[in-house]
């Protein structure tokens, strides 16, 4: 809250808002460009990012039924044609999220791979993929 300067009782986005913002910066291919910009406003201040870092590769699971993953994962990354001919079952799934284990554990979604500047905490590197991409 203090870093985006919101009160508690300021006006916030949602979670569908959100989520349509971040698609919109996929598919311009602008996530980059805002993490180049804020390192170019990161050196105007002098703020160096160099106390080593610290890189971490987190799962994030996606809340779908696990039969529309297997679905999904066994056609490989095509959409099964079934969800074509039912457009609101389509609406409904995740294509993107993928399957795999972890300590034996199945988890289906995405794995968010981070570098965080060790002294600010500071993000210097972000990428999400599906889950089973190494």
């Amino acid at each position: 809250m203090r870093f985006l300067g919101l009160s508690l009782a300021a006006s916030v986005p949602d979670a569908k808002t959100m989520w349509v913002f971040r698609e919109e910066l996929k598919e311009h291919k602008l996530t980059e460009k805002l993490f180049d910009r804020f390192d170019e406003c990161l050196r105007a201040l002098n703020v160096e990012l160099k106390s080593g870092q610290i890189v971490d590769a987190t799962f994030v699971t996606v809340r779908s039924s696990e039969q529309a993953g297997r679905e999904c994962t066994h056609q490989g990354s095509a959409i099964p044609i079934e969800w074509g001919k039912e457009p609101h079952k389509l609406a409904q799934k995740d294509t993107d999220a993928r399957w795999t284990k972890k300590n034996g554990e199945s988890i289906y979604g995405y794995k968010d791979h981070v570098n965080v500047d060790r002294d600010t905490k500071l993000i210097t590197a972000w990428e999400d993929t599906p889950a089973q991409s190494a």
